[in-house]
């Protein structure tokens, strides 16, 4: 039988979007090797860069553990 277990939201939410950041930045790397970024992907590239390092100091720091959170657990099953 196969058994559920709980997982912070957060971390679901975390670990979504650092995968949605990476691979926004392959797209972003390729269109560079094609064209120069315009100025509003360069932004966005630079604001998915900031969100992997912030999750990666997150994640080596356990800081999650410290803060209130308004997710609920999710049943992975």
């Amino acid at each position: 039988m196969e058994k559920s277990m709980e997982k912070d939201g957060r971390q679901l939410w975390l670990e979504e979007n650092i995968v949605n950041a990476s691979a926004f930045l392959t797209a972003m790397a390729m269109a560079e090797n094609k064209r120069n970024l315009s100025g509003r992907e360069a932004d966005m590239k630079q604001l998915a860069l900031a969100f992997m390092y912030l999750y990666n100091v997150v994640e080596e720091q356990d800081l999650l553990d410290n803060v209130k959170s308004f997710f609920e657990n999710e049943t992975i099953h």
